[in-house]
Parts: structure tokens; C-alpha cells; sequence
């Protein structure tokens, strides 16, 4: 039977996901997917973070290669998600007030007790839990690894022109010009394109190991520009 585990805010854009997807040359939908399926599986399991992912069941699900499949696997490890078939720091996240049997046995025992708490706490009516007590039992540690969506109470949000630049210059680089050079082309593709377009033709680029990697960019600006259907006018 499955069971529910906790998710958390940012996964969509978490940055070492998407270094994930450019070390692994995969797209960052098939990183995500491969990642949450991780997820369930340790959570249905529920030993402590244990996971159990058979790479060619994925590989047809995604209708991928195996490789692919065993290429995000190897990123997952290296970025430090997963370490021996469990997923790292799954405890720190997955607290014990989320767990059936712990619930209904405290709930037990709060029912033998008096309904006056003699502390001045007021309960919610949901299952005899304090609305304090709730909030004690909230996550204290996600953030401290992942990335938030938004930048609430001064945390650190993704930032994709440092992702665009990261991984530009790298590709770039390799295949002969220089560093200036490379951040001067970005620059304008940003500026031409935006960054978000620019990291997908960077990680095109690299799935197909362009030996041009700026020719190859650019082709694929002219081809999105010519796909794209012309402004209404007169309206």
C-alpha cells in the first residue's frame, strides 16, 4: 500500500537537479522524474531512506536508454542524493510525527490523559493535537540543502543566469575559445533570448556533443524563431 511522504517546496527548480541533468547530458523533466520516483520508492519501503529503482523498468517506462537511466543514477550519487541505495539525510526530513502507528499511539495516550493540558494549550480537534505541538513537528531541516521557489525570510533562490554561465562556459571553453569569450557570447544570448532558452540549447549541445557548440546554439535560435508563429497585428 502506498503511503505519503513529505515533498518538498522547490523540487521543480532545485539547481543541484538541474547540475544533475547537465553532468548526467539528460533532460531535467526525465532528472525530476527518475528523482521522485526515488522518493516513493523509500517512502513505501520506509527503512530508513532505503530505495529500490530496477534502471530498465525506468529506462521503458521513460522509453530512455538504460544508460541514460544508470547516467542520472551516477549524478544523483555525485551531487550527494543517494549513497548506497538509500537517499541521503532521508531521516532529517521524513519526521516521526508523520508515522500512522507513532500518531495513534500518542493520540492513545493523550486520550488517557486529561483533556486539560494544564499548560495553557488549546487543542485543534485533530486528533487531539496541540496546534503547538503541530508546529513543533514542522520541518526545521529542508532548506538547508534545497533550494527554495521564492527568496522568503533572506534564503538563497536559484539563480539561472549563474546556472547559464556555469555550465555555458564549461561546454564552451572545452571545444577551444576562451573564458571572456565564452561569458561575451552568453551574454548576448541572454540578453537575444533569455537565460532559460539559453540553458536548454546549452543542454541540447551537450546531449549531441556538438563540436561546435555556438554554431549549434545559434542554429537553434534561428530554427525556434522560424517555429514560432508571427505577432497578430491590427487587432
Amino acid at each position: 500500500m502506498s503511503r505519503w511522504f513529505r515533498h518538498y517546496a522547490g523540487m521543480m527548480r532545485d539547481e543541484k537537479l538541474v547540475r544533475v541533468a547537465i553532468k548526467s547530458k539528460q533532460p531535467v523533466e526525465r532528472v525530476l522524474w527518475i528523482w521522485g520516483a526515488i522518493l516513493e520508492s523509500a517512502a513505501e519501503i520506509d527503512e530508513h531512506g532505503r530505495y529500490d529503482l530496477d534502471a530498465a523498468e525506468v529506462a521503458y517506462f521513460l522509453r530512455a536508454d538504460e544508460a541514460d537511466v544508470d547516467a542520472v543514477l551516477v549524478a544523483l550519487a555525485d551531487a550527494g542524493r543517494v549513497a548506497e541505495g538509500s537517499v541521503v539525510k532521508w531521516g532529517d526530513r521524513q519526521f516521526s510525527s508523520d508515522r500512522s502507528k507513532e500518531r495513534v499511539a500518542a493520540h492513545r495516550q493523550r486520550k488517557r490523559s486529561s483533556q486539560d493540558t494544564g499548560n495553557g494549550e488549546q487543542r485543534d480537534g485533530n486528533d487531539g493535537v496541540t496546534l503547538q505541538e503541530r508546529h513543533r513537528n514542522s520541518p526545521e531541516t529542508e532548506t538547508e540543502t534545497y533550494i527554495p521557489l521564492a527568496n522568503a525570510n533572506g534564503r538563497d533562490v536559484i539563480d539561472p543566469e549563474k546556472v547559464m554561465f556555469d555550465s555555458g562556459v564549461a561546454l564552451i571553453t572545452s571545444c577551444g575559445k576562451s573564458e571572456s569569450q565564452a561569458r561575451s557570447w552568453l551574454g548576448k544570448a541572454k540578453r537575444d533570448h533569455g537565460a532559460e532558452l539559453v540553458i536548454t540549447m546549452i543542454g541540447r549541445a551537450k546531449r549531441e556533443g556538438a563540436p561546435d557548440p555556438i554554431a549549434f546554439m545559434e542554429g537553434g535560435f534561428r530554427a525556434k524563431a522560424r517555429a514560432s508563429p508571427a505577432p497578430v497585428v491590427g487587432l
